[in-house]
C-alpha cells in the first residue's frame, strides 16, 4: 500500500465509494497480505508494517459466502454491527 502515516502506524480503511468495498473484497479474497501485514513508510521515512483498522458499511447483497469465508480465514479479531443507516459516516475532515 505504501502509505505514509503517523507516528502511530496506523491506517483506517474507509468504505466510502462502491470502489472502497471492491478494493477490500479484492484484497481480502485474493492478496491478504495488504491487510495481515501492510507496509508502508513510517515518520522515519522507512519501510515499517502498519496496523489496520476497518470502518464502513457493506450492503446485504455484498455478504456472500465468499466475503463471509475471507474474513473468518483472516483469523482476526472482527466486529460487525448491524444497522440500518443506508448514508455513508460524514466526516468533518477527513485527513484526522
Amino acid at each position: 500500500m505504501e502509505w505514509i502515516t503517523n507516528a502511530s502506524d496506523q491506517i483506517l480503511l474507509r468504505f466510502d465509494q462502491p470502489a472502497d468495498r471492491a478494493a477490500f473484497r479484492k484484497d481480502l479474497l485474493d492478496r491478504p497480505d495488504n491487510l495481515l501485514r501492510p507496509r508502508g513508510v513510517n515518520s522515519s521515512l522507512r519501510m515499517a508494517i502498519k496496523n489496520i483498522s476497518v470502518s464502513g458499511s457493506l450492503p446485504p447483497g455484498e455478504w456472500d459466502g465468499s466475503l463471509v469465508c475471507g474474513v473468518i480465514e483472516l483469523g482476526l479479531p472482527v466486529f460487525f454491527l448491524p444497522h440500518v443507516v443506508k448514508a455513508p459516516l460524514i466526516v468533518s475532515d477527513p485527513t484526522d
